[in-house]
């Protein structure tokens, strides 16, 4: 994460400090102008739950359904994980979050 002066400067922090679990405080001097400020890092929401977290909400949801429907959603998801698998083998590209990786 880079820190910004607002006169478009790139800043250095000087000091940083986890203030409660969601928010972390600092100061930083702007490289430009030499003016030092404060700023707060805050977290704000959740966009996507950790994956353990989906996997248990995944096995709740199979082990809510009848047997034959839970036979069969577990065939679709083994069926759906080999394509995928096939899909990265024949790719030469690794998908990233942040794009392909070419080789």
């Amino acid at each position: 994460m880079r820190i910004r002066c607002n006169c478009g400067g790139k800043a250095v922090v000087l000091t940083s400090e986890q203030v409660t679990d969601k928010l972390r405080q600092g100061r930083a001097e702007c490289e430009e102008c030499g003016q030092t400020f404060k700023f707060n890092v805050h977290f704000e929401e959740q966009i996507k739950p950790p994956r353990d977290e989906n996997i248990v909400k995944l096995i709740d949801m199979i082990r809510a359904l009848s047997p034959e429907q839970s036979k069969a959603t577990l065939e679709q998801l083994k069926m759906g994980m080999a394509q995928q698998n096939r899909k990265t083998a024949d790719s030469p590209n690794v998908p990233t979050p942040h794009g392909p990786i070419s080789n």
